[in-house]
């Protein structure tokens, strides 16, 4: 009888035991399923983030063509700008003998008229 109990007892504590290993099992499974669904959250915003990436690099990649036509078109209105000053320097210098020549013009006029 004292057997039956050791065994009984035995098997109870055995019971107990396995009782603990499907509690921890069924933990262990809830800590997969967290971990598998913050994979998954973790492989929708990296889908997300490399979308956003290749975005930013299209839209700078365009910025840089357009600020490298800015500055072709910079170089045509500097040369332009350039063109005209030379231009004016030009326009300049015969309004100056123009101005010259009609001052030459009217003292001629007036040494005419008074002699």
């Amino acid at each position: 009888m004292k057997e039956l109990s050791i065994w009984k007892k035995n098997l109870q504590q055995i019971q107990e035991g396995i009782n603990e290993q499907n509690i921890g099992a069924r933990h262990i499974l809830e800590m997969v399923d967290v971990i598998n669904s913050s994979a998954n959250s973790i492989m929708e915003d990296s889908v997300k983030m490399n979308s956003d990436s290749n975005s930013v690099h299209s839209s700078v990649e365009f910025l840089g063509k357009s600020s490298d036509e800015i500055l072709q078109n910079t170089h045509l209105v500097v040369n332009s700008l350039n063109k005209i000053k030379d231009s004016a320097m030009v326009a300049l210098e015969s309004t100056n003998q123009n101005l010259k020549l009609t001052e030459e013009l009217n003292n001629l006029v007036a040494g005419y008229k008074t002699e």
